[in-house]
């Protein structure tokens, strides 16, 4: 694959875009939607290897490319007028775009992104110091999620993130977990309320470890720390707008993780 640069924190992203309220008439044409969708690929700069379409009898079509950068992929429901669509790349590759042209090919009339997620991190820049210019770079390959949250004139943003392979120290200390939260508070500038509550639970092993509540001026960060499988799962709920990327590579840095995954959901 190519595309990918020596100081990249992760390998590739993946996002996965959901078309409502689509043209059943163009989302039906098996000859159009191969069309539209090859353009698709040459808008997101991509470059095509291979290309597989199907269309099913009496409705519906798939349609999977193999890119030099990944892999591109479409289904389309025209009962439904609805159609799911999956990149995968490695590289700059200007996602943005791509949407823009297939919003408008397909006669969609909402357009869902349902998850925007970074794949492969690439184990030599575990130790990387990670600061804020590193993290404005990275921002550069996702969502541009503040423009998102304003377009859709959101009451607030909530973001999950689940930290896999943490340093088992750093999730077993309550003070440690009290420092990140107030370090996270002052990285994202939220104000925060009282003293941060760190509990520890026993009754099931699967689970045991730390739970930790933070009220903030805009809402509430909460986590729980598993023992058992040395991983962090952290909540951040606020109706003032913060970047979820930050905060996931914050944290991760932070519990000295392998990896993670990010779940945003604007809360209307």
């Amino acid at each position: 694959m190519s595309g990918n640069t020596p100081d990249s924190l992760y390998l590739a992203r993946q996002i996965t875009i959901d078309f409502h309220m689509c043209d059943p008439k163009l989302i039906s044409d098996a000859e159009y939607l191969e069309t539209v969708l090859n353009e698709a690929a040459k808008v997101w700069g991509a470059t095509i290897i291979g290309s597989h379409f199907y269309n099913f009898n009496p409705i519906g079509a798939s349609w999977v490319v193999i890119l030099a950068e990944s892999h591109f992929t479409l289904h389309a429901w025209p009962e439904h007028n609805y159609a799911a669509v999956d990149f995968f790349a490695c590289g700059s590759i200007d996602f943005e775009a791509s949407l823009e042209h297939l919003q408008k090919a397909l006669g969609s009339q909402w357009v869902e992104i349902t998850t925007d997620t970074n794949r492969g991190v690439v184990t030599s820049m575990q130790n990387k110091e990670i600061n804020k210019t590193d993290l404005k770079m990275q921002r550069d390959y996702r969502l541009d999620w503040e423009s998102y949250f304003h377009d859709r004139k959101a009451w607030g943003i909530a973001c999950a993130v689940d930290i896999y392979g943490c340093n088992p120290d750093s999730i077993r200390d309550s003070e440690l977990i009290k420092r990140y939260v107030k370090e996270l508070c002052e990285y994202i500038e939220m104000k925060r309320f009282w003293e941060t509550q760190v509990v520890h639970f026993w009754e099931d092993e699967r689970v045991a470890g730390y739970s930790m509540t933070q009220l903030i001026e805009t809402s509430l960060i909460s986590g729980h720390f598993a023992n058992d499988t040395d991983t962090a799962y952290l909540d951040i709920f606020s109706c003032k707008y913060y970047n979820p990327t930050d905060v996931a590579l914050f944290s991760m840095k932070f519990f000295e993780g392998r990896d993670y995954k990010l779940y945003v959901n604007l809360r209307m």
